[in-house]
């Protein structure tokens, strides 16, 4: 029986149709909701391909885990939330892991022609689940000052900073600061 998306399950014969061969071609959505929908996992992740790419379910981190990659190729915060709640539905989870991409809050989807996709190796998912996880304590040849865990409890701490970042940086950089804001008015007037 052929199953290509993983609908049905009633059967799987290695070599004959364990490969979900539309899985990845347009129909990764409907396949990973037949993953949460019949398999069990304690541990997500979600994310756009950034995440998808980067982070590897098989990291020792998740060793006593049952982790599913989750991410979706294309997805903002709107999409990521319903994988969210669906998942939380059908799974016991323990854990889930969202990494922030800033595409991930943006209407516009595009990628620019200089992006360079080896920023988001698997090399560089480990180093950020050995950071988020302590695994291990100390990740060699990483600076100490790599990546921030933001919590509940030191959120406020960190918007703070950042917003102090922001005021010197437009202090710093005021001529950028206002050529930024008259190209911005610029173009919003010449879309209406």
């Amino acid at each position: 029986m052929r199953d290509p998306y993983g609908d049905f399950r009633l059967i799987n014969i290695q070599g004959i149709n364990t490969e979900k061969i539309l899985a990845d071609s347009g129909g990764e959505r409907r396949s990973k909701a037949n993953d949460i929908t019949y398999s069990e996992y304690d541990t997500i992740i979600l994310g756009t391909s950034r995440a998808l790419r980067t982070l590897d379910p098989n990291h020792p981190v998740f060793k006593n885990r049952k982790a599913y990659n989750l991410s979706l190729r294309g997805s903002n915060i709107y999409e990521i939330y319903q994988v969210y709640n669906y998942a939380r539905k059908k799974q016991a989870l323990k854990t889930v892991v969202f990494p922030l991409d800033f595409l991930t809050f943006t209407d516009n989807r595009t990628v620019s022609g200089d992006f360079k996709s080896s920023h988001y190796s698997k090399k560089l998912g480990n180093i950020l689940l050995d950071i988020i996880f302590n695994y291990p304590q100390k990740v060699a040849g990483v600076s100490e000052d790599f990546g921030t865990i933001i919590t509940t409890k030191n959120i406020e701490e960190h918007l703070t900073k950042i917003r102090k970042d922001k005021k010197q940086y437009q202090i710093d950089h005021s001529f950028e600061v206002s050529e930024v804001k008259r190209l911005f008015t610029r173009v919003s007037s010449s879309k209406n």
